[in-house]
C-alpha cells in the first residue's frame, strides 16, 4: 500500500503503522544530495536561508527523514527534511532530490518542523 505524500502513517488504535514503499532511505538520500548538482532555485537563490543548506555534511543529512513528493507534473521526487540550526536558531533544512539525481530545492525554514510537506509556511 502506498499513501501519497508521507513516509509512515498511524492507521489504528491497535498500534498499527503502514510504511510507504518506494521510499529512498535518509542515508541514500544524504549520499545523493551531498554530491548532487544544484539546479533551479537550489542553484540560483543566494539568500542566507537557501545558501546555508549547501553546508550540511552527508552525516548531518543522513539524520533526516525522507518522503515521497509528487509535483503537479506527476513526477515523483524525494523530499529530505532534517533538523538543524542556523545562527543559533534551531529549525529544519529541506532538500528536493530529482529522479535524475539533481537537487532543485534546498532551504532552511526558520521555525519549521519535519512534516513531509514541501515549503511549509510557518505561522509567526
Amino acid at each position: 500500500m502506498t499513501v501519497e505524500g508521507f513516509h509512515t502513517y498511524f492507521v489504528s488504535g491497535l498500534g498499527i503503522w503502514v510504511h510507504n514503499d518506494e521510499c529512498i532511505t535518509p542515508v541514500a538520500a544524504a549520499n545523493a544530495i551531498a554530491s548532487a548538482d544544484r539546479v533551479g532555485s537550489a542553484l540560483n537563490k543566494s539568500d542566507k536561508n537557501h545558501r546555508a543548506a549547501s553546508f550540511l555534511t552527508e552525516a548531518q543529512l543522513s539524520k533526516g527523514k525522507t518522503f515521497n513528493s509528487t509535483g503537479g507534473d506527476g513526477v515523483k521526487r524525494t523530499l529530505l527534511q532534517v533538523n538543524g540550526e542556523m545562527n543559533g536558531k534551531s529549525s529544519i533544512y529541506e532538500y528536493l532530490l530529482q529522479p535524475g539525481g539533481t537537487v532543485s530545492h534546498q532551504l532552511f525554514i526558520n521555525g519549521g518542523e519535519i512534516t513531509g510537506k514541501l515549503n511549509q509556511q510557518v505561522k509567526k
